[in-house]
């Protein structure tokens, strides 16, 4: 196992913690819940990614971001008609949360994959 499975191991670990801990509706159980979805990304676990973002409370986590995320999923999974439809939510979503602004946003990451995949 190499440095990098471990710590993802480690952190996925904690960040199941992190939902026994905090109520549904905080932030911070959604952020587990985000970055698990994520984590199961890193180990190509596309359908407990999906899973896990399809969870999440997206007035609290960025909409755009989500769906950028759940378009990657199905295209992993090569469905690419059910990621190009998260592609176009993504663009049309309003990706200003969680200082989000500062990083390319779910819309301008979706447009990127969508040329890709076309």
């Amino acid at each position: 196992m190499s440095s990098k499975d471990l710590l993802n191991n480690s952190t996925m670990v904690a960040l199941e913690a992190a939902l026994e801990r905090y109520p549904e509706d905080s932030l911070k159980h959604q952020l587990a819940l985000l970055h698990i979805g994520i984590g199961h990304m890193n180990f190509e676990n596309w359908h407990l990614a999906i899973e896990g973002l399809n969870a999440l409370d997206q007035t609290q986590i960025s909409p755009g971001y989500v769906s950028y995320l759940l378009g990657r999923c199905f295209e992993a999974l090569d469905e690419q008609e059910q990621a190009i439809l998260y592609y176009e939510q993504a663009q049309a979503a309003d990706s200003r949360v969680l200082g989000f602004e500062y990083a390319d946003s779910g819309a301008q990451l979706a447009e990127w994959r969508l040329r890709a995949i076309r």
